[in-house]
């Protein structure tokens, strides 16, 4: 068995255009979801620094990872 322990590359501390949790019936769920979209606000490479920025506003941090070539032991 193999295990992939990913690398981090960076964090993106983004912002999204529809905010808190209202309650919505079940057939707008799907118009309200797709109707998001994320805003990158700032990146860095230390996730400390990162969880800073963030403290107290409703922006989030959004890990990006190293891609794993594919190979045949791997995959």
């Amino acid at each position: 068995m193999t295990v992939i322990i990913p690398t981090i590359v960076k964090y993106l501390i983004c912002d999204y255009t529809i905010k808190g949790a209202n309650l919505i019936a079940k057939e707008n769920l799907v118009k309200k979801i797709s109707g998001r979209t994320f805003t990158v606000v700032k990146e860095f490479t230390d996730i400390q620094e990162a969880r800073n920025f963030i403290e107290g506003t409703d922006y989030f941090i959004q890990y990006v990872f190293k891609e794993i070539e594919p190979n045949e032991s791997v995959h």
